[in-house]
């Protein structure tokens, strides 16, 4: 299905993220962990580190986390180009010439701007449900339906006659409707909602140099509807990365519902596409490769084109969407219940299916589950898939050359260097000795494609933010004070 596309809205989550127990967030989580990016040289590494990686409510605060932009340089040197509690940073992104870097910085509120958030989000839902009511009941009384309208109906389409002796049951809405629009139409529902109900949150594209470190620029832009929910900016810090266009005069990032375009140069913003919860970029910048609510998009700006293209099923992983080449996207796919194997889908940049590749993962901890990372060598000859305490080592056809495995580290994120001799992960480990789920990133690891371990270079803990001061409740007044407190 093809068909011309013009900008508008942004699709429904499709990680039930706001329903995780935050206890088991980093482990559906982990291997989307801020995504790391090579110079093109391939000489120098730069990533974002957030410490602590805690669960609790306080993750969308300001003060409560320590964010740092960092550059590895041949895989020895460690720079650390800013350091924040005030903002989220974001992954950065090189420009084609390698002279800069591109990231986000998202304002983190306080605990009582949360707390105003949160009732006008609530407010705003409320009049919302009231309008709708009120619209769709005015509509009803304006526009009744005529009675001719039925008998019509019944006349062009008779009912069977029912058999002698019985009643003919009323009629029923069938228990569930397949959607069939492209986009999901049901997304376009939710999006619509969102932008109606939630204020979005601010945030700065800067631009840097890579060698000297000093702001070339800062855009205001903005990124997905800000909630009050802390995991919802969680998931922005896990997979919201930019990425500049081939000539560098552009920066494109999707903000977890719509993918956006700006030019720093120009101080100039707009939406190329929606309805997308994460987006990966053609290696060429041709094409953007979008997943939302089982659809993948493959977007050409220049050429005003959008396929669409129905997954089905849920098993498609977020972290699993990435390009094999410039023509082909491939997507990792978890095993199904009645289905044997877990599987890598290739698709062309025109939506048609390329191939599909059977996994047959021996038994791991995290099973076949969706979270599952997948990262292509850019000369195609390996592939890496992550699950955490789980990586596996792959030849281009599935085969596995190495399984991975630890009870107390963890590796996130693998990205190939532009040579594909090297595959570099953030190795994971909890600071405390009892600790279960990895609090912070403690070296950049280096493996060779086939999952022979090379180096590690260490990365310092940060040093955390004091916890915020709690404000005293406000004297009470005679008037309010309670026969007790008399």
């Amino acid at each position: 299905m093809v068909r011309p596309v013009r900008a508008t809205g942004a699709w429904k989550a499709g990680l039930a993220i706001a329903v995780v127990a935050a206890g088991l967030l980093w482990h559906i989580l982990a291997c989307i962990e801020s995504p790391m990016a090579f110079s093109p040289n391939g000489k120098d590494l730069a990533f974002v580190t957030m410490e602590p990686y805690g669960t609790g409510d306080d993750l969308n605060l300001a003060g409560t986390h320590v964010y740092r932009l960092m550059v590895l340089s041949g895989g020895k040197t460690l720079r650390t180009l800013e350091e924040t509690s005030q903002y989220m940073l974001t992954a950065p992104a090189w420009s084609p010439d390698g002279k800069r870097l591109a990231y986000l910085r998202i304002l983190l509120p306080d605990r009582a701007q949360r707390d105003r958030i949160k009732e006008r989000i609530e407010k705003n839902k409320r009049l919302s449900k009231e309008m709708s009511k009120a619209a769709s009941e005015s509509a009803w009384a304006e526009t009744p339906l005529p009675p001719e309208a039925t008998e019509i109906a019944w006349a062009v389409t008779p009912l069977p006659p029912a058999a002698p002796g019985t009643t003919e049951p009323p009629a029923k809405a069938p228990e569930s409707t397949e959607d069939v629009s492209l986009p999901a139409a049901e997304a376009m529902v939710s999006w619509a909602e969102q932008h109606l109900s939630l204020p979005v949150a601010p945030a700065v594209l800067v631009v840097r140099d890579a060698a000297g470190g000093q702001v070339l620029s800062a855009t205001r832009t903005f990124t997905a509807p800000m909630d009050y929910e802390a995991v919802k900016f969680l998931f922005s810090y896990l997979t919201l990365r930019p990425q500049f266009s081939p000539d560098g005069h552009l920066v494109y990032f999707c903000n977890g519902s719509e993918v956006l375009s700006v030019n720093p140069e120009e101080n100039k913003q707009w939406v190329v596409a929606a309805l997308a919860e994460i987006a990966a970029f053609s290696p060429d910048g041709a094409t953007i490769a979008v997943l939302e609510n089982g659809v993948l998009g493959l977007l050409r700006p220049k050429d005003d084109v959008t396929v669409y293209r129905r997954l089905g099923g849920d098993n498609t992983s977020l972290s699993g969407l990435t390009w094999a080449d410039k023509d082909t996207v491939a997507l990792f796919r978890a095993k199904k219940d009645g289905e044997d194997n877990a599987r890598i889908d290739f698709f062309r940049a025109d939506g048609t299916p390329a191939k599909s590749i059977p996994l047959k993962l021996p038994p791991h901890e995290s099973k076949d589950t969706n979270e599952g990372e997948l990262a292509i060598a850019p000369d195609g000859a390996h592939m890496v898939l992550g699950f955490a305490a789980d990586v596996f080592f792959l030849k281009r056809d599935g085969t596995i050359l190495r399984h991975w495995h630890s009870e107390k580290e963890w590796l996130a994120q693998p990205t190939f260097t532009p040579d594909s001799k090297q595959v570099a992960f953030k190795l994971m480990v909890s600071v405390a000795p009892e600790g279960k789920e990895p609090d912070h990133t403690a070296a950049i690891a280096f493996f060779s494609p086939d999952g022979k371990e090379i180096r590690r270079a260490e990365v310092p803990a940060a040093k955390l933010p004091a916890p915020p001061a709690e404000k005293e409740p406000a004297a009470k007044t005679p008037e309010e004070k309670s026969p007790a407190d008399k």
